[in-house]
């Protein structure tokens, strides 16, 4: 049986790809939506065709006498037959997915010496990067070249074992693409899965049934997107390993070349696969492990439970229990995993940014898993911790989420000419307030500003006052769709009594639900986002910019503002027709890092890790700027904690467009 491997090429070459490409010369490659379009339909085509693949796998391994297969329902069954074959001694591992989170768990707690082989570069292991991720000019495009033509692993450890015989211990490898035909493709950044092929007395192969391709060139594409993708979050993976542990190469080559076995063990490993490929959750299989999603989130940056790249297994007989009738259940898909009761942490560290999203070559859409999850912890097994308990009583009780605030829904207003709809609906716009700009003590100068930008430009807004309700965003995200509902249902019908066109509203996250969420409930309405009624507004000349003092200004992108609604350029022309100076944080717009206050977790106690809205304060803090603008209520509440924490609330001012457009 052919096992490739594929590795990216020498740091030299490397180097002189990336100086061609930094040249004024256009060189044809293929681009990076090409290659996220072709691997869509790589991936797609294995979990369409998944029966066929398999069927014609086996049957092309028939041709391969040294080839052992076992089809492994389970981890159990494949925990079977790693022991018959392995006994009771050692393990090397390389760090597949399919072997960290579904088999090595089991591995340690039957007792075997697992060898992580992929630390053996490091004597002793001290957090070095690796030449891979050392070029700060690496592109997409040298990345997508730099690969060397595949080495045959079998041809390899043919000619090692003739030459050295083998060492005791038994090479455990997963996959990362596996043809029709029989050709196994592994990738490695380091010489340890060519050690472990060239060392191991025996060796077993584990491919996960989603990782089966209908060509050799579909599995080598696929590889080598791995590596594309995956490349910036590698130094992640290795960080917290202080030290090796063991190593292969402090072992003896002992077992002379007559007494070594030829023949390769191959598992392929359902483990629920086949049961999600039938759930709604199909997508989660179309996941090629690159990790990508890892590297842009902030709760596992943050040092949280929470990795995105292993949601599809690690939570998958959740998944499948959700809607479902549990009788109807095939197979068993309980050990080695725990149930999402034992890992709601993980569940509950979701900030919802998107990121994850934003990165994922194929589209998995991790946020929607994560927030399905959270409704069934919630409405089907009443498990949640208790600040989220009380955020929703409060929304179900007083309307909105902010217990124990002493403001009123109109406090705010005081002074500012801003009459309710019950006592004056003929207006311009319905300007939402929002809970937080209403009732939260720091977020209502984002509403006074606001009223006071409608009176200078003349425009006649109307509000709700006590009429006004939560939106429902944090119920549906801390898992009740059902009070979301009730909601999203009062708030429209409200809304269509005063026979509301326009709203306006200076808050991400009711902008977002009213906008993209309340038409599925009938409530199509005209909703317009501050920072783009403020930019109409500079621009038809109804508000005027006056000169004031140059101050430093970086600008922190909203998640349910950019992310989900596509806003970067006008909060950033509104800030430039300013007289300020504008300076970019490192990671902005598409990439921007979240202040830590979405997905609920403005309600949210964050015990775990390092606070996220201060990693991200400290990001502005090194751009050297004297002002953080944002344009979300939440933001501003997360930076003006991080702001105290730090004790820099003087020399880095925390403030939304709207207050920084109001005091100009």
């Amino acid at each position: 049986m052919p096992v490739l491997l594929m590795e990216p090429d020498s740091y030299g070459k490397r180097r002189r790809y990336s100086e061609i490409l930094m040249e004024p010369r256009r060189w044809l490659q293929p681009t990076l939506e090409d290659v996220k379009q072709r691997l869509k339909e790589i991936r797609n085509y294995s979990l369409d065709h998944l029966d066929e693949l398999v069927s014609q796998l086996t049957a092309s391994l028939a041709a391969y006498p040294e080839v052992e297969i076992t089809f492994a329902r389970d981890a159990g069954q494949a925990m079977e037959t790693i022991r018959g074959i392995a006994g009771g001694g050692k393990i090397a591992i390389n760090k597949s997915a399919v072997i960290g989170s579904e088999l090595v768990p089991t591995l340690v707690a039957s007792g075997y010496n697992v060898i992580e082989s992929y630390y053996d570069q490091f004597e002793p292991f001290d957090n070095r990067p690796s030449e891979y991720w050392q070029l700060p000019v690496m592109t997409f495009e040298s990345r997508f070249q730099s690969f060397e033509r595949p080495v045959d692993l079998a041809a390899l450890r043919s000619g090692s074992i003739q030459k050295n015989g083998t060492k005791d211990f038994i090479g455990l490898l997963g996959v990362n693409a596996i043809s029709a035909q029989g050709t196994v493709l592994m990738l490695q950044h380091m010489p340890n899965i060519s050690k472990v092929f060239e060392q191991a007395k025996e060796l077993i192969l584990v491919a996960g049934l989603d990782k089966i391709v209908k060509s050799l060139d579909d599995a080598i594409f696929q590889t080598k997107c791995m590596a594309i993708f995956g490349s910036e979050v590698l130094p992640l993976t290795l960080h917290g390993k202080a030290k090796r542990e063991s190593s292969i190469d402090e072992l003896p080559f002992e077992i002379p070349p007559e007494q070594t076995l030829a023949s390769i063990h191959l598992i392929l490993l359902d483990n629920g696969r086949s049961q999600i490929l039938q759930s709604p959750y199909k997508e989660l299989l179309a996941c090629i492990d690159c990790r990508a999603c890892n590297g842009a989130c902030p709760a596992y940056l943050s040092d949280k439970p929470l990795t995105p790249s292993e949601l599809p297994l690690k939570f998958r007989k959740d998944l499948l229990e959700i809607g479902t009738d549990l009788s109807e259940s095939k197979g068993d898909i309980n050990k080695p995993f725990m149930s999402v009761e034992a890992k709601k942490d993980e569940i509950w560290d979701c900030t919802t940014c998107g990121n994850c999203n934003e990165v994922c070559p194929v589209g998995v859409k991790h946020v929607d898993t994560i927030k399905a999850l959270r409704g069934s912890m919630v409405m089907e097994k009443a498990v949640m911790p208790s600040t989220v308990s009380r955020t929703l009583k409060s929304i179900e009780d007083r309307g909105h989420p902010w217990r124990g605030t002493t403001l009123t829904r109109t406090d705010w207003a005081h002074g500012l000419d801003i009459k309710t709809l019950a006592e004056d609906s003929d207006t311009d716009i319905l300007y939402w307030v929002g809970c937080t700009e209403a009732l939260e003590n720091k977020s209502v100068n984002i509403a006074k500003a606001m009223g006071k930008l409608f009176k200078l430009a003349g425009i006649k807004a109307g509000i709700l006052g006590t009429e006004e309700s939560c939106c429902g965003e944090p119920a549906r995200h801390l898992g009740n769709e059902y009070l979301f509902q009730i909601q999203a249902r009062k708030n429209i019908e409200l809304m269509r009594s005063y026979n509301v066109k326009k709203i306006v509203t200076a808050c991400p996250h009711c902008y977002n639900t009213i906008k993209n969420e309340y038409p599925d409930f009938g409530g199509e309405f005209e909703v317009i986002n501050h920072t783009q009624f403020i930019a109409n507004l500079l621009n038809e000349g109804k508000l005027r910019i006056h000169e004031g003092e140059r101050r430093v200004v970086t600008y922190h992108d909203p998640c349910y503002l950019g992310r989900y609604n596509g806003i970067y350029e006008l909060p950033r022309q509104i800030l430039n027709s300013m007289s300020v100076i504008f300076v970019e944080m490192k990671l902005n717009r598409e990439r921007g890092f979240c202040c830590g206050g979405g997905g609920g977790h403005m309600w949210l106690e964050e015990n775990l890790g390092r606070r996220i809205g201060e990693m991200r304060f400290e990001q502005a803090i090194d751009t050297g700027a004297q002002i953080l603008a944002t344009a979300c209520p939440f933001c501003r509440q997360m930076f003006d904690e991080a702001a105290q924490a730090k004790s820099v609330k003087k020399s880095l001012k925390v403030m939304d467009i709207a207050e920084l457009l109001d005091g100009q």
